[in-house]
C-alpha cells in the first residue's frame, strides 16, 4: 500500500470511528430520557433558586464505574457505560 492509499484508508478509519462514536453517544443521550424524573426536576429547581454563584463538581468516577475488562484491552473511544443503579 503506497502513501496515498494509506492516507485514504486512514481518513476512512477516522470517519468510521467518528460516526461510531456519534451513534454511541446519541444512544446514551436518548437513554437518559427515561431516567428523567422527580429527582431531576427537584435538582433543577434547587439550582434555579440559588442566589449568587453555584459550583457544580463531579467526583471523577467515569472510569471507575465502567465494567471490568481484560488487562491491556483499552476502552473504545466514545463507548458509554451505564452506572450501576443504587437501591433506595
Amino acid at each position: 500500500m503506497d502513501r496515498q492509499e494509506r492516507g485514504v484508508a486512514m481518513k476512512h478509519d477516522i470517519l468510521s470511528l467518528a460516526r461510531e462514536v456519534v451513534r454511541t453517544e446519541a444512544q446514551a443521550v436518548a437513554a437518559l430520557e427515561s431516567r428523567l424524573g422527580e429527582s431531576f426536576q427537584k435538582a433543577v429547581e434547587l439550582l434555579a433558586d440559588c442566589r449568587g454563584k453555584t459550583i457544580v463538581a463531579g467526583v471523577g468516577k467515569s472510569g471507575t464505574i465502567t465494567a471490568p475488562r481484560p488487562v491491556g484491552r483499552p476502552r473504545r473511544p466514545g463507548a458509554v457505560a451505564a452506572a450501576p443503579r443504587r437501591r433506595a
